[in-house]
């Protein structure tokens, strides 16, 4: 059974971790994923309270995995391609994930992905068998 939990809790308790984290490591490295059009890149720019990430409604703006920081802040985030559902798409985008993921790990530390943020869409009741393939 899942629990539910509130907004305000949730971020009491992302409020936490990131404190913890921060005491650990320099900056903090999120990897955010999901679906076309669920927000990603919306997202990003939230984190940073700037718009740097170009943002569309429901159809897919980001190509490629980018890298966005801002001054002063140490988080580092990186904006992924929609997870389609053209089995080509899917592959081509797991690669990069998986490549961007191999090639921080070779890094120090304080460059590895040390978050991943799965975005899904709020509107639907469920998850698709891409979302759960890409969970697991």
């Amino acid at each position: 059974m899942s629990e539910h939990i509130s907004f305000d809790e949730l971020l009491g308790k992302m409020s936490e971790a990131y404190e913890d984290a921060q005491s650990k490591v320099e900056q903090c490295n999120v990897l955010v994923i999901g679906k076309t059009g669920v927000g990603k890149s919306t997202l990003v720019n939230t984190i940073f309270r700037s718009r740097l990430a170009e943002t569309g409604v429901g159809y897919p703006v980001t190509q490629t995995i980018r890298r966005y920081t801002k001054t002063g802040c140490p988080i580092t985030v990186y904006d992924t391609p929609g997870l389609e559902l053209k089995a080509q798409q899917i592959e081509r985008v797991r690669r990069d994930i998986s490549k961007l993921i191999d090639d921080q790990r070779k890094l120090e530390a304080k460059e590895h992905i040390h978050v991943v943020w799965y975005c899904l869409n709020h509107e639907t009741a469920r998850l698709d068998p891409i979302e759960e393939e890409w969970l697991k």
